[in-house]
């Protein structure tokens, strides 16, 4: 979430609570009542989609990484098997595919790992009834295949949220435009009618239209409220 949209989201938040608590002051004002109420719906579905647009790729990420680490892991424990078993039967060609350390395959990205990966599940499949004299059984093996299968899908599961979350920051976008031209075009406007009859009201409008932490506390979209 951008810092730009959370400083716009805490003044629009602001604006809201001002307004509602002088309620007794406008609620006179048709115009009023129904700028304010297009005003709050639009700022609930704002907040509700920020929650969304934050959420989405986290669980996916998550799982992403916790699967990863648990890939390279039974990586690493198969490569210290064919490892030994290229020592013990001197199978030099063998000891270099398999040499690389747990250090080594944590630094690898995604594509190279899933290389990685598939020559691994090569050499398994090749050596696969010598690994039990090193130790590695073949519940082990199979999980490891397992994994190499889970690979695309996990891809494409991260792609598609992404896909989403793009979705998503285009109606965030829309619904700040909403919420500004209300703003700028409705609310700062009404709220000037009421300098003289309850300056207060005015003054912690001006107030809550400004926007802090963005660029030194600067007032509202286009310069701020138009009160005056």
């Amino acid at each position: 979430m951008k810092k730009t949209t959370l400083s716009h989201l805490a003044m629009y938040q602001n604006v809201l609570a001002v307004v509602k608590d002088h309620q007794s002051t406008w609620s006179g004002v048709s115009g009023m009542v129904s700028a304010v109420d297009q005003f709050e719906n639009s700022l609930n579905l704002l907040s509700s989609k920020l929650n969304i647009q934050s959420t989405l790729t986290q669980g996916i990420w998550k799982d992403k990484e916790v699967y990863m680490k648990e890939l390279i892991e039974s990586m690493s424990i198969l490569k210290k098997g064919l490892f030994l078993l290229a020592t013990q039967t001197d199978n030099r060609i063998l000891l270099e595919r398999n040499r690389e350390s747990l250090t080594k395959l944590k630094s690898m990205g995604a594509e190279r790992l899933k290389i990685a990966s598939i020559a691994l599940l090569e050499d398994v499949d090749n050596y696969e009834s010598s690994l039990a004299t090193v130790g590695i059984d073949a519940p082990r093996i199979q999980d490891f295949r397992d994994r190499v299968a889970l690979l695309e899908e996990r891809k494409n599961s991260v792609r598609q949220a992404i896909i989403e979350r793009t979705i998503e920051t285009k109606s965030i976008r829309e619904l700040e435009k909403q919420l500004n031209e209300l703003l700028i075009g409705q609310l700062d406007r009404f709220i000037s009618f009421f300098q003289t009859t309850n300056s207060a009201f005015v003054a912690s409008y001006k107030a809550a239209r400004r926007i802090i932490g963005n660029g030194g506390g600067k007032n509202g979209p286009r310069g701020g409220a138009q009160t005056n």
